[in-house]
């Protein structure tokens, strides 16, 4: 499955801001690069899935798991349309096939878990083409806490103009009241 696990480790290690010029020193084979590869991808608290041009999702890692609420091989062989609240299957065809190779672009997204309950995400897109297929990476980040203390913050400011509002009511009160008493 990871025959080309060097190409990926270095897309994602790109993909999240890291370049690394030459394979590590320590490179020991495929064996040794499959399990430094899974231990990266597993680590991510944030979502990583791996999926071809059709939307068939070829890994993911463990945080996509929990997150979804579904097993690793459920989900392998799968396409994105299963867990995308957001795009249809042919909203999500349109995006890959005009994606270009290279350079990650950031969507706004909503997944369905196995239970059908939502959640927001900012994902970070990837393509790379590999002996003529085109294959994703997408790093997928919750923006569900985001949204919240966002909510939170207007509520505050709705709070503090209404204050505002009023202690200007309660001045313009007392200042007609002042003018009123020092004009006798």
């Amino acid at each position: 499955l990871f025959g080309t696990t060097q190409a990926m480790l270095q897309e994602t290690l790109l993909c999240l801001g890291v370049a690394m010029s030459s394979p590590p020193a320590y490179s020991t084979g495929t064996q040794a690069m499959d399990a430094l590869y899974r231990k990266f991808f597993n680590d991510f608290q944030d979502e990583v899935y791996l999926h071809d041009a059709a939307g068939r999702i070829i890994d993911l890692n463990d945080a996509a798991c929990l997150n979804l609420g579904y097993m690793r091989q459920e989900l392998i062989g799968q396409t994105v349309g299963l867990i995308s609240a957001t795009f249809d299957e042919a909203q999500l065809a349109h995006l890959w096939r005009n994606h270009p190779v290279g350079p990650h672009t950031v969507n706004s997204n909503c997944h369905r878990r196995k239970d059908g309950s939502t959640y927001h995400l900012e994902v970070h897109l990837s393509c790379q083409e590999v002996s003529g297929s085109r294959f994703f990476l997408a790093v997928a980040r919750s923006t569900d806490e985001k949204r919240q203390r966002q909510h939170e913050i207007e509520q505050l400011n709705a709070r503090m103009a209404a204050l505002l509002e009023e202690r200007t009511q309660q001045w313009r009160q007392s200042t007609q009241l002042l003018n009123a008493v020092m004009e006798q």
